[in-house]
């Protein structure tokens, strides 16, 4: 399960730490509005749009502090919320599901702006 915090951060529980990011220091984030899919590509050079993978000080779980990424797409949370994962093999990437999404987050489709190139529209 990976959290959106209420605080604008992705949170890496310690089964998806150990399964997608081991070894990691990066990741790169994309959205697709449709599916409401987040997708998080584990790298390990940074890149002029990854976010830093930081992990806690006992390193048994993680976070990614998406603050702008998430206020970007209106998915924005009053409270922390975990959602369901799967690693993409195609696209080398997690797929955090959000289509569980409750009346919790602002996600106003008709006000959001598509971002360019992400790789989980290029279907």
């Amino acid at each position: 399960m990976i959290s959106v915090l209420k605080g604008g951060q992705l949170g890496i529980n310690n089964a998806s730490l150990k399964k997608y990011f081991t070894d990691y220091k990066y990741a790169e984030l994309y959205y697709d509005k449709k599916r409401k899919i987040i997708g998080i590509q584990p790298i390990n050079e940074a890149t002029g749009d990854s976010y830093s993978i930081r992990l806690s000080k006992d390193g048994k779980t993680a976070n990614i502090s998406a603050r702008a990424f998430l206020k970007n797409f209106r998915l924005t949370h009053t409270t922390t919320k975990a959602f369901p994962t799967a690693w993409n093999d195609e696209l080398k990437l997690v797929e955090v599901y959000l289509k569980q999404i409750d009346n919790d987050v602002n996600n106003d489709d008709n006000n959001t702006e598509e971002q360019e190139g992400t790789k989980l529209d290029e279907e």
